[in-house]
């Protein structure tokens, strides 16, 4: 049976920003399904990155090899193309996604709604609603959308109201971590000895 093919489009899984290690996240837990074709395509990741070979799924990276100088000329071309619009018809027609997911503001990848292709593939948009009320373009582009889903479900709710039953928001999907790096601490005493925090101290952490 033939996989599914799913472009991911990134800031870079690599790096230690927010949109980063949502996309590392998805990716990982896709990867781990085995049912999946993948491709990142990594918006602040450079073709001379050696760390592109560490990773179990594809890349494309967005920033093109310093020596390439006509490829450098058209990536300053335009400000999008630091999030690979100038490649990106390129790469859908290499690689044939069948779904395309986004992780960003509206602003990062105008053209997935707009290229050539968009007929080509389903849409997934996890939005990061936090502020309101929506600016009518992108009410626009949720409802272009297969399915969108938001970090909250006050993000939820709000596209909801101000999309009606024009978008296909589907529902909140709360921040994924690494359950091997992020847990309950259980022995909170030690823990307090260990930093020189007084047993009494009150310590919130986030």
């Amino acid at each position: 049976m033939t996989k599914k093919r799913i472009l991911v489009c990134s800031e870079n899984s690599l790096s230690a920003s927010g949109y980063s290690r949502i996309s590392k996240e998805i990716l990982t837990r896709l990867h781990k399904e085995g049912r999946f074709e993948l491709l990142e395509l990594a918006a602040f990741m450079s073709a001379n990155d050696p760390r592109i070979d560490t990773l179990p799924w594809s890349v494309i990276p967005c920033i093109p090899d310093k020596e390439d100088h006509k490829a450098n000329a058209e990536y300053f071309s335009h400000p999008c193309n630091v999030n690979g619009r100038h490649i990106f018809n390129q790469v859908c027609l290499d690689f044939l996604p069948d779904t395309i997911i986004a992780l960003k503001d509206f602003w990062y990848e105008p053209y997935l709604h707009t290229y050539p292709f968009r007929k080509h593939y389903n849409l997934i948009w996890y939005y990061p609603c936090d502020a309101e009320p929506l600016r009518p373009e992108w009410i626009d582009n949720i409802v272009d959308c297969e399915a969108v889903f938001t970090y909250t479900d006050w993000g939820r709710d709000l596209l909801k109201k101000q999309c009606g039953t024009r978008g296909n928001v589907v529902g909140s999907m709360p921040l994924g971590v690494d359950k091997t790096k992020f847990y309950p601490i259980f022995n909170k005493k030690k823990v307090k000895e260990y930093f020189n925090f007084s047993n009494d101290s009150l310590v919130v952490g986030f």
